[in-house]
């Protein structure tokens, strides 16, 4: 039987494949952001120095790997600040800052923006906070305390005296707190119902991210008993499609008609777009798997991506940045394929397959526009309709249905009577 580790000498071993896949992160995220890979090879740097100020515990070949693991990791961590393929364009996002305590000595505080510091509790705990901020669960609990984010919670331990003069320990749970909706479960069926009407091809995971959108937080097994237990009304996974079919076979809808194309857009383009808001929130709630990682939400990985890695590409959806004049070159050559004009194979393709069209009046003229384009032409459907007509129809349509119904089978009476009243406009 092998001789078990000694613990100073796990601690080490954990530390080193902590920094090598630090390292494998920064060379990937930060290329090209010289600070943070500075950084970076002065954590590698102030392993070697721990590492080498207890020799003892290792073995001479064991403390030469070591040496040269540490060399290469920072030899490769100084070539990726001269190139990146995704260089920073804004300025790393600043959440955590030194600021004196007030007392004139002693240690700076940590002072962390209390905006982030709400939003970011609500997607994770003080622990894995503190590790994309680099200090302690204690700092953040306290911060979040001082700035009012979070209540006092009750002691993890405590002893009570039963009736019978025995003393019991209990234990209270510290984790994020159950929404009350769990224990309450015609609530939760109603909910659950709700999302698979909307969705009914959603699992307990994507149901999970619907109902943390909506401000619930349920376990995992209360969602699962709600979501087998559903007898909702059945709808089918493409329920707008079919819907729009239905309309067509049943309820006298023409797609070649422009009128009716306005009055679709009109009715159920909002409910439309309010599916799909709703379908991005589940999406952006729900957490995923990922190997050798936590469990994390993509809103999660977004908010900690941009502050660990740095924010890319942030400002350029803000502010597009503008195109100089000298970039361009000649309009006309833009689009162009040089490297499919020089291929003799495309080229013969083209010849055989796409003619090209001359003049017809002259053979030998030069090559021009042709005289006929490939074009798609696409009618926005005009409002045939006055602003006033349009809000009478509204107002009408409300007294006669409920057109914040998300069940298809009255959106279909929207339609029905939304129609009619069209032609009563008209006649």
């Amino acid at each position: 039987m092998s001789d078990p580790i000694p613990p100073q000498l796990a601690n080490f071993c954990e530390g080193y494949w902590r920094l090598e896949k630090q390292v494998q992160i920064a060379l990937r995220a930060h290329m090209g952001d010289a600070e943070r890979l500075a950084q970076q090879s002065n954590r590698v740097a102030t392993f070697l120095d721990a590492a080498e100020q207890h020799q003892d515990l290792f073995l001479a070949e064991e403390l030469t790997t070591l040496r040269q693991n540490a060399r290469d990791m920072q030899a490769a961590l100084g070539r990726a600040q001269h190139r990146s393929a995704d260089p920073l364009t804004e300025p790393p996002i600043v959440v955590i800052s030194k600021q004196p305590n007030g007392k004139g000595t002693g240690r700076h505080r940590l002072a962390i923006d209390p905006t982030f510091l709400g939003n970011a509790l609500k997607v994770r705990g003080p622990t894995g906070i503190a590790k994309s901020l680099q200090c302690s669960a204690r700092t953040v609990r306290r911060r979040a305390l001082r700035e009012g984010l979070v209540q006092p919670g009750a002691p993890m331990r405590r002893h009570e005296l039963q009736d019978d003069g025995s003393i019991s320990v209990v234990w209270q749970s510290t984790g994020p707190a159950i929404s009350a909706i769990s224990n309450d479960p015609e609530a939760l069926d109603f909910h659950v119902a709700d999302i698979l009407r909307t969705f009914p091809r959603f699992g307990r995971e994507m149901i999970s991210g619907a109902l943390a959108a909506r401000g619930f937080r349920v376990p995992r097994d209360r969602i699962e008993a709600s979501a087998c237990g559903s007898t909702g009304p059945q709808v089918s996974a493409k329920k707008w499609a079919t819907f729009f079919y239905e309309l067509e076979y049943e309820e006298g809808l023409c797609p070649d008609n422009i009128a009716h194309l306005w009055l679709l857009h009109h009715l159920f383009i909002p409910a439309l777009n309010r599916d799909a808001l709703d379908w991005a929130d589940a999406w952006n709630s729900h957490k995923l798997a990922i190997d050798g990682e936590r469990r994390q939400t993509p809103h999660e990985m977004f908010m900690f991506g941009l502050l660990e890695d740095g924010p890319r590409g942030i400002g350029q959806l803000a502010t597009p940045l503008p195109v100089a004049e000298s970039e361009v070159g000649d309009v006309r050559q833009l689009g162009i394929d040089w490297e499919a004009q020089a291929n003799p194979g495309i080229l013969n393709h083209l010849a055989e397959n796409s003619a090209l069209d001359w003049d017809v009046q002259n053979p030998f003229a030069a090559e021009s526009t042709p005289e006929n384009l490939s074009e798609v032409v696409v009618e926005p459907p005009n409002c045939p309709f006055t602003p006033n007509e349009v809000n009478h129809l509204d107002a009408e349509l409300v007294q006669i249905v409920d057109v914040t119904s998300r069940d298809m089978t009255v959106r279909k009476a929207v339609w029905r009577e939304a129609l009619r009243l069209c032609n009563d406009l008209y006649n």
